[in-house]
């Protein structure tokens, strides 16, 4: 959430401060510098988008088939590949972010 204190523009959970040189119909609603996904309704900071399209089904599920992958076995490639991963609200993969 940006919020403006002391005259600059800033926001609340990342610190990024934007110019103070806005006027207040340019201050955007919602950070761009930092992403922000909810788990349960409840922010979670500093990760990212898994980016993996490695998920394959698995021939013993019965569940799965030559192009789909159920959502268990999806659990179970994800976590043993990035095992501090988290499914958010949007329905993606996140990982934290090493920085």
């Amino acid at each position: 959430m940006i919020r403006e204190q002391e005259g600059r523009f800033s926001c609340t959970d990342c610190g990024y401060v934007y110019s103070s040189m806005l006027g207040d119909d340019e201050v955007p609603e919602t950070c761009s510098q930092c992403d922000v996904y909810y788990d349960d309704g409840k922010p979670v900071y500093n990760h990212k988008p898994i980016d993996d399209d490695s998920i394959e089904p698995n021939k013993e599920c019965s569940q799965c088939d030559v192009e789909y992958t159920c959502f268990d076995c999806e659990i179970d490639q994800i976590r043993t590949r990035y095992p501090d991963a988290r499914y958010v609200d949007s329905d993606e993969w996140v990982v934290p972010i090493n920085d």
